[in-house]
Order: structure tokens, then sequence, then C-alpha cells
């Protein structure tokens, strides 16, 4: 098998090589939708060479595993798809016109790159939320030829180096295109030893799709035979994912653009960009590419500057970092770019594109201070992203500098804020709330208010656009605030008490048994627990305003059902039943005067019956000298047993407490005789 190594870095530092080799500088991962599960999968590499193009990059296969994956680049493999190249490569050597053509010319003495296009058709692609499009180095059918990367100064080579890099798509609920790398006559990943750059993606997106880029995993193919495991590879310390480069930079999330101040004399390092898609919210895909940034500090000019005036000229638009902007939608955004060269070196601005409908000049090009004037209405236009893209060329020799300048125009609102509530008060606790955010610019900042006070402030955690909380019933305001955004968005927020009051009445007596015909028929008691008040319903289901006196006059079984309200919230409901006796009721007082209290069962209780009738009743019996041996109130049974009184004859005073409902008869005296 042949291998072709990625070379990450041009260790000559631009000298003239002694013997000629073969390698690659860089790659690129992409895919664009044709139609109904049709896409077109794009690979671009870049391979080194002098005197000689690289033949077996041009016309070779390269193979694409479509992996149905669950994290990353490992996965189920779907079907692998082989790409054929596109036209002839290109000599994209940034190199002055005295030393062009290196990859043709027998006695160039300067390493060249060429590009290299390839491109192949995936049809009838099914809805999935987790596909991965991995290439794995391959070259040829069964790994036959691969290519490979080595003396990455940042990375630790495995045993087996070969490339891998993969793009992912989510196309569950829409079809989606990943950003175009904007075609760049020159291969510009040169810089100079303690110098400022800016490093462009100059990436599109047509599907206005936010983007948002970071430093990404790069990973090695580890000869499994299959070309379909690629396996990460390890960095070199201090270097790691998020910090590859020996310098001071940054990494614009938005735009792409890497300020970069190489603080190295020499140096090669291996650069993975992943720019990840998100529409409504919703991650839709990803896209890779890779570039071996070359430090070397003797044939370097100093790269022309041009940042947007956040002073002079700029109108319409607030600035959210460098060279990015924020617009609400509707009004005219308008700012200048003043072009800097610190040698005096003349600079060519040009356009990769220009953003339709706006106005865009260049006074005193080719010069040492051109100035870019750029305008645009942004009425009528689709909330999104947008990029205007300039190069700066100089004419220094044998580095030609040219440097990708991207200015950014995010239009929209804070986004759209809704919310919902997840769980009622039930009127005695806080409503469990949620609010959403859709749409908005990030990092967003929700704010709670009440009248004019500020309750709580939510800041945006990581990758969520969900905010959980509880809050008593009220009315509320939620402000939403977006990083660097003009406009805010809000809603009036009202919770209201509701819901199933959770508890129940404090139980009196489920069951009341009545004669027919009694006069004094109450409800048995029910309390309410805290609650407002107790509603009552009949057999019916009908509200009555109860408690209700039930009416004796007819027996019969009757069931009524007992509630209670707090707020507006009504707990659920007990049931009463009340029994009407067909036995019409006998209200007279029938006090026996004789108890013979030995145990067998007989006569052994003194009793007075129908003393139910009068629940406010008061007993009390006197010896023979008038001594009060036993008193009672209210009526029990079973009642006295004589005590430890002797035998003897007693006198007993039995007050109802209201007339007897007979004869009208209140108070009862007379003798009780006690026989053991």
């Amino acid at each position: 098998m042949k291998r072709f190594l990625l070379l990450l870095l041009l260790t000559l530092s631009l000298t003239p090589f002694v013997s000629r080799a073969t390698h690659v500088t860089g790659e690129e991962l992409s895919y664009k939708n044709i139609g109904p599960g049709v896409y077109k999968i794009t690979l671009v590499l870049y391979g080194t060479c002098r005197g000689q193009n690289y033949s077996d990059l041009s016309g070779g296969t390269p193979y694409i595993a479509i992996v149905d994956s669950t994290v990353g680049p490992s996965g189920s493999v779907y079907s692998m798809l082989a790409l054929t190249q596109e036209g002839d490569s290109v000599d994209v050597t940034p190199f002055c016109p005295s030393v062009v053509n290196n990859c043709n010319n027998p006695t160039s003495t300067w390493q060249g790159v060429m590009r290299y296009v390839y491109s192949g058709t995936i049809t009838n692609l099914p809805k999935s939320s987790k596909w991965a499009f991995v290439f794995t180095s391959a070259l040829g059918n069964n790994c036959s030829t691969t290519t490979g990367r080595n003396n990455a100064s940042n990375i630790i080579n495995p045993n087996n180096d070969n490339i891998s890099l993969y793009a992912t798509l989510n196309n569950s609920v829409s079809e989606n295109s990943s950003p175009v790398y904007i075609d760049t006559p020159k291969y510009n990943v040169f810089f100079c030893s303690y110098l400022p750059y800016i490093y462009s993606q100059a990436s599109t997106d047509a599907d206005n799709d936010s983007l948002s880029y970071a430093f990404a995993q790069p990973y090695y193919y580890n000869s499994n035979g299959n070309c379909t495991s690629p396996a990460p590879l390890l960095f070199r310390s201090p270097y790691n994912v998020n910090n590859p480069l020996p310098s001071t930079f940054s990494l614009n999330s938005h735009t792409g653009e890497i300020d970069f101040k190489p603080s190295v004399i020499t140096d090669s390092s291996l650069v993975s960009i992943r720019i990840s898609e998100y529409r409504n919210g919703v991650l839709v895909g990803t896209s890779m590419r890779e570039k071996i940034f070359i430090v070397d500090n003797k044939y370097c000019a100093i790269p022309p500057i041009g940042h947007i005036d956040t002073v002079v000229g700029l109108s319409g638009a607030n600035v959210f970092g460098l060279d990015t902007l924020y617009t609400c939608p509707g009004g005219t955004v308008s700012f200048q770019v003043p072009i800097k060269d610190t040698v005096g070196d003349s600079t060519i601005v040009s356009f990769n594109d220009i953003l339709g409908g706006s106005t865009v000049t260049v006074d005193s090009n080719n010069t040492t201070h051109p100035k870019i004037n750029f305008s645009w209405s942004t009425a009528g236009l689709a909330y999104g992203v947008y990029t205007l893209t300039a190069n700066f060329n100089t004419r220094s020799c044998p580095l030609p500098v040219t440097t990708f300048h991207t200015y950014t125009i995010i239009i929209g609102d804070a986004g759209l804020l809704t919310y919902n509530v997840l769980s009622a008060t039930d009127c005695i606790r806080k409503a469990a709330m949620q609010y959403n955010v859709n749409n908005g610019g990030r990092a967003y900042t929700l704010k709670l208010l009440q009248g004019t006070d500020t309750l709580k402030t939510y800041n945006e955690p990581a990758n969520t656009l969900v905010v959980q909380d509880s809050l008593a019933a009220g009315t509320y305001f939620v402000i939403l605030q977006t990083a660097g955004l003009p406009c805010t968005s809000y809603i009036p927020m009202d919770i209201f008490d509701s819901g199933p009051f959770p508890y129940k009445p404090l139980r009196g007596d489920s069951l009341a048994v009545y004669c027919r015909n009694f006069k004094d028929s109450t409800l048995a008691a029910y309390l309410d627990s805290g609650a407002n008040y107790l509603k009552w319903y009949d057999g019916n289901n009908n509200p009555i305003p109860g408690p209700v006196l039930p009416s004796t006059a007819t027996a019969g079984t009757f069931v009524y059902t007992v509630s209670q309200v707090y707020k507006t919230c009504e707990s659920a409901r007990d049931t009463l039943t009340v029994i009407v006796n067909p036995d019409v009721c006998d209200y007279d007082v029938n006090i026996h005067n004789v108890i013979t209290p030995n145990g067998d069962g007989k006569n052994d209780l003194w009793e007075i019956e129908n003393l139910n009738f009068y629940p406010d009743v008061k007993v009390e019996v006197f010896d023979k000298l008038g001594d009060k041996i036993y008193e009672q109130s209210h009526y029990g049974s079973p009642w006295w047993d004589g005590g430890k009184v002797p035998s003897g004859v007693y006198y007993y005073v039995v007050d109802l407490g209201k007339p007897n409902i007979a004869t009208g008869q209140q108070k009862y005296t007379g003798i009780l005789m006690i026989k053991r």
C-alpha cells in the first residue's frame, strides 16, 4: 500500500528543498443539498509540490463513509461513496510572480501548493438526526491508497498518522447545506513572527443559518483495514484542542476569524475548525476544515490591517466584538474601514461577494491608505447572519501578503420569547414555569420584572435555550436581551392561581342516621383545613347552599358531597350519607328508676331513653344527705353503672337543656334505686 504523508508544517520555513516531496497541507469537507435526499459531498485537498505535480492526488479516488453516527465520526456504515476529481488541479502557491509555477517547473527551488477538488453525490439519503460523512484517508478502494500527515509541531503523531475528518447532517426535519468556503486565489497560511494577523474562514451560508465556529478535535485513521474507524490525535504539551497555536490568539465564534500574533520564529501547527449550523436553535449540521499555520521570519511582509471604525462613520448598529455588528430589522447600517499598511506598501482591496442591496466603495484603492465605505438597508431582509469579505493584497516579494477580513452583520431582535406553565399553583405554592428562547442571538440574558423591580436575571447557560423557574401568582414582565443587540424582546406574563386545592375537608361523620319526622336534623360536622369555605353538592352533583337540613319526612338514603375552596382552587370531595329510617321518632324522655349492677348483663346500666335528641342535657345524682355523687353533661351510651355507691335510694335531676320536644318539660327529678 502506498501512503502519502500530510505535511502539516513546511518545516524548512519556505527555504529551498534539497529533494522533492509530496505532502498534503490542508483539507476541507463540506456538502450541498441538491434535491430531496440528494447531497453533493466535496473534499478539497491542498498538496505540496516542487517541480512536479502531485501525481497521486491528481486523478485520485477519495472514499467517503456515510455513517449513521451517535457521537462524532464513529458508527454503522450506511454506504461508501467514491469521489472523482473536478477539473485540473490549480496552483495556489502564494508567492510573487518570480517564483510561481513551482509545481510544474522542474528547476523550481520553492515549495508550491496545488489545490485538488473531489466530489460525489449520495442519493435517497433517509431522514436522520445523526448522519456523518467521514473521510478517513482512503484514496483508493479498500484503503489501497491513503493520505497521511507528518511533522506537525503541536501534534504527537501516532504510529499510523493518516488523515481523517468528518461533517455531520441532521436532515430529520429539513434538508441542509453546509457553509461554502469562498475559493481564494492563493493558499494563505504563511505568517511572520511577532506580527498581528487576521485569518478569515471566508465562508458563507446560503440558508442563513446561525453559524458557530470552534476549534475541533483532529482525527487520524487507525489502520483497522476498512478506513472507517478514526481516532483522535493527541496534542503535545502545552497544546490542546482549544489552544493549538504558539501565540496569542482569539477565535470569533460568530465569524470564525482568528486574531493571530505568532510568538515564535518558526513553527507549523495543525489547526482544525468545525463550523456548527443552528436553525431555530436546533443543530442541523457541521463541516470541518484543517489548515497548517506556517510561521517563518525570513520572507514575510507585514500584512495590512482594516477594522471597522467604531468612532467615525458607524450608524444603525451596535458593535459586538471585532468587526461584528448587530442591527435591528428595517434599519440602515453604515460603516467605514480605514486600511493601514505599516511598511508603506500599496494595498489592493477586492471583495469575494457584495451583500445584495448594499453600496460598497473603496476610496484611494491601490494606495497606502485605502478606505472601504459600506451602507446597507436591512428593510425586508430575513433575520440571520450576513458577511462581507474583503481581500487585502500587497505586492511584496517573494511572498505577497494576502489577508482576508470578514465584516459580519447580524440582523434580528433579541429573539422569540414564549413561556408555559409546567405545574399550577394549586393556590398554595409557586407555579413551575419555563421560558423558551428561539431565533435569538447568543449569548442572551433574561430579566424577570414585577412592576419596576428586577426580581431575577438569568444568563444563558452553554448551549441552552430554556430556563425553568417557579413563580407565585402575579403579573410579571420577561425581558430578553442579546449581547450587543440594541433592540430587546419582552412579553407580559400573568400567573394565575389555579389547579386542585390539595387538601380535602377535615372529616366529620361520614354517615348520619335519623328517625322519620326528626325535627332537629343536621348534617354531620365538617371542618375546613384553612380554606375560605366549604362547598356542598347534592346527589345529582348540583351545588347547594350547604350545609343543608335534610328533610326527615320521607324515609330513604341520601348522598351529599363536600369540598373546600381556597381562592380559585377547589379540593377533591368527601362523601356524606344520610339515612332516614321509616320509624317515626319518639321524643319523650323515659327515665328508668332502678338498676341492678351485679354483672349479670341485665339492667346493669342506668338508661334514659331518647336523650340523644337533647345534646345539651345535664344529669346529676345526689345521696340522702344532698351530696352530689355523680354528674354527666351530654349524653353517652353505655351510661352510668352506679359506680361504687352502696345499694340504696338516691335522687336525680335531669335538665334537658331545652324544653321536651313532645311535652315542653325541660327539668326532671325523681328517685333512683340501686340494688346490688
